[in-house]
């Protein structure tokens, strides 16, 4: 029995358009894994960095650190009152009232100390928005503890990306 081979001198026009069609749908998918991973990066990283935002803003209200700093910290309050979820006013051990609050996308940080009598604490980038709430815990029935609430929004391609932080501050010069 005598093999005969044949020559093949290339590929016919079906074969061809299969295989272009096999790479172009491989090549398709490693674009579109590439994207996946992009997004969830960016999403990431801004989350990450809104988190810490937030975190930074948290430890200015209660130390009065940053720009508007007269060094009276919220920890150094006597009593507060809430006269707006967005605004806490509290009596220092210095007898002077010093008070935080949200306007726009700034929190403020008024003192009839220092010169201006008003400071920003924190203003919040381009297209994020700002959410600052206090709250009175329930169980406490007198004015030692605070709640805080503080949350930054930004919108990145069309979906919210967040980071927010919330806690309980005790007041430490509350008088007996």
């Amino acid at each position: 029995m005598r093999k005969t081979f044949v020559s093949r001198k290339g590929f016919s026009i079906t074969e061809l358009e299969i295989a272009s069609v096999i790479a172009i749908l491989i090549f398709a998918a490693a674009i579109g894994a590439f994207l996946l991973v992009k997004n969830i990066q960016n999403y990431s990283g801004a989350e990450l960095a809104l988190e810490r935002d937030v975190g930074t803003v948290m430890a200015r209200l209660i130390r009065n650190i940053g720009e508007a700093a007269d060094s009276r910290g919220l920890r150094s309050g006597r009593s507060f009152i809430i006269p707006s979820a967005g605004e806490l006013a509290y009596t220092d051990v210095d007898g002077n009232t010093r008070r935080y609050y949200l306007s726009g996308s700034s929190i403020f940080y008024a003192s009839p100390l220092q010169s201006p009598q008003t400071g920003t604490i924190f203003t919040a980038p381009s297209g994020t928005s700002v959410i600052l709430r206090f709250w009175k815990p329930s169980g406490y029935s007198d004015n030692e503890t605070v709640g805080i609430y503080i949350g930054l929004v930004k919108n990145i391609g069309g979906r919210a990306v967040s980071g927010s932080v919330s806690t309980y501050v005790n007041l430490r010069n509350v008088a007996k």
